[in-house]
């Protein structure tokens, strides 16, 4: 028995069985087996013994079943999204999309995805600017394309409008032109065969698809050898 205030409330009616053990699991050092009569019912994390107040005698009716089972399904869960984050960094957005296809519903993916983060292990932030980053690495970009990479990973909105400004400072155009002239000029060596119109037409497009803005690409155009 224990001195649980829980016991108290749920005193046990005649016939209720009760938990009758509370082991550490052989298997998972940060669980616990949880018995009723000689029946091992679940397998929980540690912190869900703790939250829901969890002792030898403790009546075990259907609602306590019902949380025991929601917790270790959740643990479960948890185990599914720690598998997927082994080999990449994931946004909250697309984590949940995967345990949604694993068929887990909306509270568990809510509780998984608030531990996650309060554990550190998603942070769209940091994800988000490693994200515009990796991008700027591997080619020229402007801010309209960094928007859409951004919004094709699960980070919209402010949070990506911030990072955005943060990796692409609109005040600073002459970070943006730079990496924007060198892609039209290496562009603009292929285009000889072309009259002047068409290499104008296809190096402006370039740009405008790379997601530089206007004023960006004006001054790119203008910096431009086109005889």
């Amino acid at each position: 028995m224990c001195d649980n205030p829980r016991m108290a409330e749920t005193a046990p009616a005649p016939g209720t069985e009760t938990i009758t053990e509370i082991k550490a699991s052989p298997r998972r050092p940060d669980a616990f087996v949880i018995k009723v009569g000689r029946k091992a019912v679940a397998t929980v994390a540690a912190r869900h013994v703790a939250d829901l107040q969890l002792c030898v005698g403790l009546p075990w009716t259907d609602a306590l079943a019902a949380q025991v089972t929601q917790a270790a399904t959740i643990d479960k869960a948890m185990r599914a999204a720690l598998n997927r984050l082994g080999s990449r960094a994931l946004s909250r957005r697309d984590l949940d999309e995967k345990l949604r296809k694993l068929e887990y519903d909306a509270p568990v993916r809510q509780a998984v995805l608030d531990r996650m983060e309060q554990l550190g292990y998603i942070d769209d932030a940091a994800y988000a600017r490693a994200l515009a980053e990796e991008l700027l690495r591997r080619k020229a970009a402007g801010p309209k394309l960094l928007k859409q990479k951004l919004w094709q990973k699960g980070v919209a909105g402010k949070l990506a409008d911030r990072v955005i400004e943060e990796v692409c400072p609109p005040e600073d155009e002459a970070s943006q032109a730079e990496p924007a002239l060198q892609l039209a000029q290496k562009k603009l060596r292929t285009l000889g065969r072309y009259d002047l119109p068409t290499r104008k037409r296809r190096i402006y497009s370039l740009l405008a698809r790379r997601g530089f803005d206007h004023n960006v690409i004006d001054a790119v155009m203008a910096q431009l050898t086109w005889e």
